[in-house]
C-alpha cells in the first residue's frame, strides 16, 4: 500500500511539475505568435504589394511600382503551367514589368508558361532562366504583350515542341534567336502566327534534322526578310511543305532558303499585291511570282509550283517580281461662266451661272513625282437674251456655246439693253 501511495505520488508530482512547466512556458509561445503575425500582417498591409505566392519551389511577388505592375520571380524551380493563373485577378492583368532573378529554373514542360501577359512591355533577366532541361515551349510566350524580345542566352538543345510559342504577339517587332538549337524539334506549327509587327526574322540558325510539322508557321505576317538557309526537309514527304508553313502569310520580299528546302513548292500570298519600301521607292510584289538573286538560276522568274524542281548547292535569296507602285486617282475641275443682264431702266442685275466640269487621272510614281493624263472637256450652253419693254434690246444678244478644257478661266459676260 506503501508502495503504490508512494507511485502515485511521485507521478503527481511530475505531472505537477510538467503542467507548472507548460504555464511558464505559454507567455513565450503567445509573444513568439504575436511577433510572427505581426510580421505577416506588415507584409501584408504593405500598399505596394499586390499579391504574393509560390510556384514551385520560387517565390514570387506582384507590387505596384508608381504607374507600373511588377511581378518578381525569386530562385528556384518552377511548376509546369502559366504563371499568370497563379496571380490573383486582376492583379495579373495589371502587370507590366516581369522580372527574372538568378538561378530560376524553367520545367521540362514550359507550355504556356509566360502566356497571357498581354500588358507586360519588358522582361527583365530572360537570360536568368535555365531553360537546359525543357522539352516543350509550345505556347510559352502566347499573347505576349512586348516589342521585343532577346532569347539568346536559352539553352533549347532538349526542345521537340515550339510550336505557337510566340502566338498572337501583336506588338513584336524584334526577336533574337540567335543561339537556339533546334536539332531535336518536331514541332514548329504557328510559331509565329499573327505577329503582324515582326517584319525580319533570321532563323539562319535553326537546322531541323527531325521537323515534321511546320503548317502556318508564318501565317498573317508581313515579312521584309526571312531567313530559313538551315531548314531541312529532306526527311519530310510533302511537296507542300514550304507552301504551307508560309500559308496565309501576307506578303514576303525577301526569303532567303538553302539546298536541304527540296521539291516543295514556294509560298503564295494572302495579299494579292503586297506593297514593300523598296530603298525608299514603294513597290508591288506580284503574286505567285519568285525571282533568285544569285545562282545558276539568277533574275529568272518561275512560279510557286515551278520552284518546286529547283536545285541549290547553297543558300539562295528569292524575291517575288516587283514593280514600281502605279497609285492613280482623279482630280476634278469645275469651270464657271457668269452671265450679268443688266436690267432697263436701274432694275437691277438678274445673273446667269453656267458651270462644267472635267478632269484628269493623277499617277503617283514610285519616286513620288506625279504624272497627269490630259484634261477632259465640256462645255458652256448657247444663251440668248430676249428683246424685253417694247423693243429694247440686248447687247450682246447671244452668248456662244463654248467648249471648256482645261485652259478655260472662269468668264464673266455683261449683257445690256438700249433704254
Amino acid at each position: 500500500m506503501y508502495q503504490r501511495s508512494k507511485y502515485v505520488n511521485i507521478v503527481g508530482s511530475f505531472i505537477g511539475l510538467a503542467f507548472g512547466f507548460l504555464l511558464m512556458q505559454q507567455p513565450i509561445n503567445a509573444v513568439t505568435t504575436s511577433q510572427t503575425d505581426t510580421t505577416t500582417q506588415a507584409v501584408k498591409a504593405d500598399s505596394n504589394v499586390l499579391d504574393q505566392g509560390v510556384d514551385g519551389t520560387c517565390k514570387w511577388d506582384v507590387f505596384k511600382d508608381g504607374d507600373e505592375g511588377v511581378l518578381t520571380i525569386h530562385a528556384g524551380q518552377l511548376d509546369p503551367g502559366a504563371i499568370f493563373n497563379n496571380i490573383k485577378y486582376p492583379f495579373n492583368t495589371e502587370i507590366t514589368k516581369l522580372v527574372i532573378d538568378p538561378s530560376v529554373i524553367a520545367p521540362k514542360n514550359s507550355s504556356s508558361l509566360f502566356g497571357n501577359f498581354n500588358r507586360v512591355k519588358e522582361f527583365v533577366g530572360l537570360s536568368n532562366l535555365d531553360t537546359s532541361q525543357v522539352t516543350n515551349m509550345h505556347q510559352m510566350f502566347d499573347v505576349c504583350g512586348v516589342k521585343e524580345l532577346d532569347l539568346s542566352g536559352w539553352d533549347t538543345s532538349n526542345v521537340t515542341d515550339m510550336g505557337a510559342m510566340f502566338l498572337n504577339c501583336y506588338n513584336l517587332e524584334k526577336v533574337n534567336l540567335s543561339s537556339f538549337d533546334t536539332k531535336k524539334v518536331e514541332n514548329f506549327t504557328a510559331m509565329f502566327l499573327t505577329d503582324y509587327k515582326l517584319r525580319n526574322l533570321d532563323l539562319s540558325n535553326f537546322v531541323t534534322p527531325h521537323l515534321k510539322d511546320a503548317k502556318l508557321m508564318f501565317e498573317g505576317m508581313y515579312l521584309n526578310n526571312i531567313d530559313i538557309r538551315n531548314f531541312d526537309n529532306t526527311h519530310i514527304n510533302d511537296e507542300n511543305f514550304l507552301y504551307n508553313a508560309f500559308l496565309g502569310t501576307r506578303g514576303i520580299n525577301k526569303l532567303t532558303v538553302g539546298p536541304n528546302i527540296k521539291n516543295t513548292s514556294f509560298p503564295r500570298f494572302l495579299l494579292n499585291n503586297p506593297i514593300f519600301n523598296v530603298n525608299g521607292n514603294a513597290m508591288v510584289a506580284t503574286n505567285n511570282t519568285w525571282i533568285a538573286t544569285s545562282g545558276s538560276d539568277k533574275g529568272i522568274l518561275k512560279t510557286s509550283d515551278e520552284m518546286k524542281n529547283v536545285t541549290r548547292t547553297e543558300p539562295i535569296t528569292y524575291t517575288p517580281e516587283l514593280k514600281p507602285l502605279i497609285n492613280m486617282s482623279t482630280e476634278y475641275k469645275t469651270v464657271t461662266r457668269t452671265i450679268n443682264i443688266h436690267l432697263p431702266y436701274d432694275q437691277g442685275i438678274n445673273s446667269i451661272v453656267q458651270k462644267a466640269t472635267i478632269h484628269r487621272r493623277v499617277t503617283v510614281n514610285s519616286d513620288g513625282t506625279k504624272t497627269y493624263s490630259e484634261w477632259t472637256k465640256d462645255y458652256w450652253d448657247e444663251y440668248n437674251a430676249l428683246a424685253i419693254n417694247n423693243g429694247d434690246l440686248p447687247r450682246p444678244s447671244k452668248v456662244d456655246k463654248q467648249i471648256v478644257d482645261g485652259n478655260t478661266q472662269d468668264q464673266t459676260v455683261d449683257i445690256y439693253y438700249n433704254n
